[in-house]
């Protein structure tokens, strides 16, 4: 599981700071440790506080207690907000050189948390303590355009002069509450490609939006999403914020994202790109996805294998109907098409897998008929399966009507046409010679697979070790995932394997076919 540090306020009232964080992260299956700079009732801007800053001493402390537990040691990243003294920043830089010293490939996020409105709202010692000690170690930064209007002592008109003073910065950064005409925009500049996303403006927006938006940055490149999709990503997760918090008269944020419901229908975001130089040929993506017990785990796979890697987790497959970039070709572990009668040995495409799959057939089992999947109740599952002496369902079959009913109705929408289904075992057979014969749950069922990934040019490191809760997504879960996207990857580039040869359609017009 991912660890991050957070260096911020914490508002116990106010959906600001820290707290935003420690919450997005989290839900998201990120572990924290969090270290408050501040400790506050509300947010200054409603009025008097409440609370206190946190003495640099028990700053100080906090952080020695979590370095003699060992807690430098396992970290993937420290994000920097708030801070309220120059003493703690001078904490802090000394904290990141120590984690950096135990793991240089620890993602430093600083967020420059020091005005905005054409002000400052820290101490000019503090904004100096931050622009001279805490920005030259930071791999990115997050500044609004008034904070880097300040850092660089440029004026933030527009875009261009953003990347302008981003280039001056000399880090790479993500740049919110840039003009845009009657919009809003958030750019990203890293010295190879200007990226730009931008939303309607609002006269006034719920505190904490930029907390948002670099929580949500923060934690798509732990999961070493490409820069196009984190960022697209985390303006929506923002502006979906923002539409929820007026439509539902919030004066604060809403729950982050898997807690307050499908994204907003208006939420939509534009975008554009420049590019100042380009290594390569684009990316084309594929994704590989694989039911878990808290929705469905991804695995994007780029169609020409030049670009990384990388997974992501939905709570439902319409999400992926959101996304920035859409896949080419999807490829599931769930049954696609349907038939009318249930046959004893299931389609043909189940039985034709079954003879690949000598001692593990099990692994494969009948799909249900459409009408026994409108059963709520496992025994009336049974009854009308069996239906004109067709078969009796397991019991793992039931369980996975809700799956099946999403995947069935998800091929409705614009991205049916690119979704094929798969099977696991069967690519692991197909493409490594033969079944494994040891349980994926098991550490030599894991080990096989993740070397059997390997040989087929996966980067193994991508998904071992397992970055989720096992509440949440399986360490199983994730190797399916990623080789259901070595599957895509073949559809796409037309090498993959079809089971029937010449597979039939159900009632609804959905082939009936395993690829692999």
């Amino acid at each position: 599981m991912p660890k991050v540090l957070v260096l911020s306020s914490h508002v116990a009232s106010s959906r600001v700071g820290g707290k935003v964080a420690v919450t997005i992260l989290e839900n998201a299956g990120v572990d924290t440790v969090f270290c408050p700079t501040v400790t506050l009732g509300r947010h200054p801007g409603l009025g008097a506080p409440g609370g206190a800053a946190v003495s640099d001493e028990a700053f100080a402390g906090m952080l020695e207690g979590v370095e003699a537990n060992g807690g430098f040691e396992r970290l993937d990243a420290v994000l920097t907000g708030y801070f309220a003294t120059p003493g703690q920043v001078t904490i802090a830089a000394e904290t990141i050189r120590k984690v950096r010293t135990l793991n240089e490939k620890a993602i430093i996020a600083v967020d420059p948390i020091i005005g905005d409105d054409g002000r400052l709202y820290v101490p000019e010692t503090v904004a100096r303590a931050v622009r001279d000690h805490l920005l030259p170690l930071a791999d990115f930064v997050t500044p609004n355009a008034f904070e880097l209007g300040w850092l660089t002592r440029l004026e933030i008109t527009d875009a261009d002069a953003a990347r302008r003073a981003v280039q001056k910065l000399g880090k790479a950064a993500l740049v919110s509450s840039i003009p845009a005409g009657d919009e809003i925009g958030v750019m990203y500049e890293d010295f190879s490609e200007m990226r730009l996303r931008t939303h309607p403006r609002f006269d006034k927006s719920p505190k904490g939006a930029g907390d948002v938006l670099t929580a949500e940055f923060l934690l798509n490149r732990i999961a070493r999403a490409p820069t196009d999709v984190a960022l697209h990503h985390a303006v929506l997760m923002v502006y979906d914020a923002i539409l929820k918090s007026r439509e539902w008269d919030y004066g604060h944020l809403p729950l982050p994202r898997q807690k307050a419901g499908p994204i907003h229908p208006d939420a939509t975001i534009a975008g554009r790109m420049k590019q100042h130089h380009r290594v390569g040929e684009n990316a084309r993506w594929v994704l590989g996805l694989d039911g878990c017990r808290g929705g469905w785990i991804g695995v994007w796979y780029d169609i020409h294998g030049h670009a990384s890697p990388h997974h992501q987790f939905f709570t439902r497959l319409d999400q992926i109907l959101m996304e920035a970039i859409l896949p080419e070709i999807i490829a599931i572990d769930i049954p696609i098409g349907l038939p009318d009668i249930a046959r004893r040995g299931g389609r043909a495409c189940e039985r034709e897998a079954r003879a690949r799959l000598k001692g593990k057939t099990s692994s494969v089992f009948s799909a249900p008929s459409r009408k026994a999947l409108s059963a709520t109740t496992y025994e009336n599952a049974c009854l009308i399966n069996a239906f004109d002496d067709g078969p009796r369902l397991s019991q793992q079959s039931f369980h996975l009507f809700p799956k099946i009913r999403e995947a069935d109705a998800f091929m409705a929408s614009s991205l049916g046409p690119r979704v094929y289904e798969t099977h696991p075992e069967l690519a692991f057979a197909v493409l490594d010679r033969g079944p494994i014969r040891e349980s994926k749950r098991t550490p030599e069922g894991r080990k096989a697979r993740l070397t059997a990934l390997r040989k087929l040019g996966f980067p193994v490191s991508v998904i071992d070790p397992h970055a989720y809760p096992v509440s949440k997504v399986a360490p199983d879960d994730l190797v399916d995932a990623a080789i259901c996207a070595v599957v895509a990857q073949r559809i796409a580039n037309g090498q993959h394997l079809t089971l029937p040869g010449d597979p039939p359609q159900d009632g609804h017009g959905l082939t009936m076919a395993i690829h692999a």
